[in-house]
């Protein structure tokens, strides 16, 4: 048996390689002819055109019942019918007929269950462009070594730029392509449990934040291959955990010129890549409210972990900062204040018997105050005092006992996350509590008149 050059062996690898990003680049069509098989059914289905089964069904009854009628009006055509077994037989049809009209409106009502959750990708072109652009250009790069190659290149040096490629792009490619195809599924049957669709209007009411569609995967982030797209990292695709988007958008914002002009303003002596991290946590306090408070902290911070480094600060540093955040935020609030007291007394209490201290140094609150200062001169607005009106009412209506009302044409998000987080703290150890307040919440945003980008139901 003849052995392979090591050339060809890398060859082989290679157009392997351009034949997995071809197959990632047909996710955008893939993506849409999952709906047009929908859309298709929806005609036929649901509209009232001449060629829609539900007209034809109705038509086909109508003239059934009709010959019937005309076959009992006349008594030798009834009698001669009935010899033949015709007129029992037409009169079963006409209650066949009845029976499919029934099952065509459980499938009308299917259709349109299912309308309101699937995602309109059409509707993100942004999403499938840069899936697109990103594909043909790494499979443009891919044959570029291909042709190296074959054109003598020392195949060392090939090899090193494959496994570069490999290892730095197309693996986060293929796990994007992978989470989305995956996303779309569990959302287009309802699997996330409305969090998505809670999140996408969360992400229109963060200031700044340009990223649109959410889908459930296995890591959060919204870093990605492609643009628009927010993964919600399992296991937190529930209600509660939907706040702490709120800290990737402040790391996106981190890194853009509202992130350097704002961390200019706050100085302090703690290495950058910190400091970015640390702002992260204060736009998210700052722009979320409350609600990114008791997401962060009890739900997922460590209280033990106190320990920084170089370019990651510790899960207290973080929490530190979030309470002076919303502290300042609050602004002498009684009502915001008390559900600030709420999270800083469970957060020390956990941390004090894990560490021996928990102090929050000068350095960070200081940090924290200029941190909200220079949001304040940018113009960022802070969720606050001005939006607790809308949270009481909501919460009011969470904890009701007779259930939740229909939601207040103004309540957004935001409002509606907060309203949450201030309920369930009523009863915090309650387990029955929270999926009380679990159910209220989704009472509540399927009753939001709302048609968002990736369903029915979301961004007005």
């Amino acid at each position: 048996m003849q052995v392979a050059e090591p050339q060809e062996l890398l060859e082989m690898r290679l157009v392997a390689l351009c034949q997995d990003i071809d197959k990632v680049k047909q996710v955008a069509d893939d993506a849409r002819r999952r709906r047009a098989s929908h859309d298709h059914l929806e005609a036929l289905i649901c509209r009232f055109d001449g060629d829609s089964i539900w007209v034809q069904l109705r038509e086909s009854k109508a003239l059934v019942g009709m010959l019937v009628d005309a076959m009992n009006g006349d008594p030798r055509l009834k009698e001669a019918l009935r010899t033949h077994d015709l007129l029992d037989r037409a009169a079963d049809m006409e209650q066949r007929l009845e029976k499919a009209r029934g099952n065509l409106i459980e499938a009308r009502t299917e259709l349109s269950d299912m309308d309101n959750y699937m995602v309109d990708v059409d509707l993100h072109t942004a999403l499938t462009t840069s899936l697109t652009e990103r594909c043909q250009k790494l499979g443009a790069e891919v044959e570029g070594l291909l042709a190296k190659l074959r054109e003598g290149e020392p195949p060392r040096e090939v090899w090193a730029c494959y496994e570069r490629k490999l290892e730095n792009e197309c693996q986060d490619l293929f796990a994007d392509y992978v989470d989305f195809l995956g996303g779309l599924t569990l959302r287009d049957h309802a699997l996330d449990d409305e969090v998505c669709a809670i999140t996408d209007e969360l992400l229109w009411e963060i200031p700044g934040q340009l990223k649109r569609l959410t889908l459930p995967a296995r890591r959060p982030t919204l870093r990605s291959a492609f643009n628009e797209l927010v993964k919600l990292g399992f296991p937190g695709w529930t209600i509660w955990n939907i706040p702490l988007v709120g800290s990737e958008i402040g790391a996106a914002q981190a890194l853009k010129p509202l992130g350097d002009w704002v961390l200019g303003q706050a100085a302090c002596e703690l290495p950058q890549p910190v400091r970015r991290a640390l702002f992260a946590e204060a736009y998210a306090a700052y722009t979320v409210g409350p609600a990114y408070g008791c997401a962060a902290t009890l739900l997922k911070f460590q209280p033990h972990h106190d320990e920084p480094g170089d370019a990651v600060p510790s899960d207290i540093q973080r929490a530190a900062v979030i309470l002076r955040v919303l502290r300042i935020v609050a602004d002498d609030s009684p009502e915001i204040g008390e559900v600030v007291d709420r999270i800083e007394e469970y957060w020390l209490e956990a941390v004090s018997k894990l560490k021996n201290a928990a102090a929050v140094t000068g350095q960070l609150d200081e940090f924290a105050a200029a941190v909200c200062a220079g949001l304040r001169s940018y113009e960022v607005n802070a969720f606050g005092p001005d939006d607790w009106a809308s949270v009481r009412r909501t919460a009011e209506m969470l904890g009701a006992g007779d259930g939740p009302h229909r939601a207040p044409n103004d309540l957004g998000a935001l409002a509606l996350l907060n309203a949450a987080w201030v309920t369930r703290l009523e009863r915090p150890g309650s387990k029955d509590w929270a999926l009380d307040v679990t159910r209220n919440v989704k009472t509540v945003w399927k009753s939001m008149s709302r048609a968002p980008e990736g369903g029915n139901r979301g961004r007005p």
